[in-house]
């Protein structure tokens, strides 16, 4: 018995087990980034189901009731005629009001937004931020108009859809 083993049969033998190991590798690597795929997908998935598309209309009917809200207390500051500490402690009430509007619909869909992604929850809290900045801002001053306020709204309304848009488009 000759146990002769040749070197192309070697260099064979080799080839053979390499191409296995190559195609196994690609199988488990494609495996993997189709398993990553479909979480990405289901993850996308329930964030626009879970957050945004039910609470659309709620989203449009909040900024349009901020525009009457802050405009009816705006034309209630113009008409009063009090003596200047009591003027000064209804506008000072008439924003803690806005305010308060503000955070509720913001604190409603926050948890929401964080339970998805932290990062998204903090663009969230900004924009909550700058609109009570920006309403608070305009109660204060006497000369505002309110075609300004409600472009400020509009805008922020904006940002608002742009940010939560913005985080469906990087996951498709």
């Amino acid at each position: 018995m000759d146990c002769e083993i040749r070197l192309a049969d070697v260099i064979s033998w080799v080839l053979t087990v390499a191409g296995f190991g190559v195609a196994i590798w690609q199988f488990s690597s494609q495996m993997n980034a189709d398993r990553e795929n479909r979480n990405k997908e289901n993850k996308t998935t329930w964030f626009l189901n879970v957050i945004v598309l039910p609470h659309l209309d709620r989203l449009h009917e909040f900024y349009q009731g901020l525009i009457t809200s802050i405009s009816t207390k705006k034309e209630t500051l113009k008409g009063n005629t009090m003596f200047h500490d009591k003027f000064i402690e209804q506008r000072a009430k008439m924003q803690n009001e806005i305010k308060r509007e503000i955070s509720e619909f913001f604190d409603f869909l926050s948890p929401l937004v964080c339970s998805y992604s932290k990062d998204l929850g903090k663009d969230l809290l900004e924009v909550k931020n700058n609109l009570q900045d920006d309403l608070t801002k305009f109660l204060e001053q006497e000369d505002s108009q309110l075609n300004t306020v409600s472009i400020k709204i509009s805008e922020n309304k904006q940002k608002l859809l742009q940010i939560l848009n913005k985080e469906l488009s990087l996951n498709c």
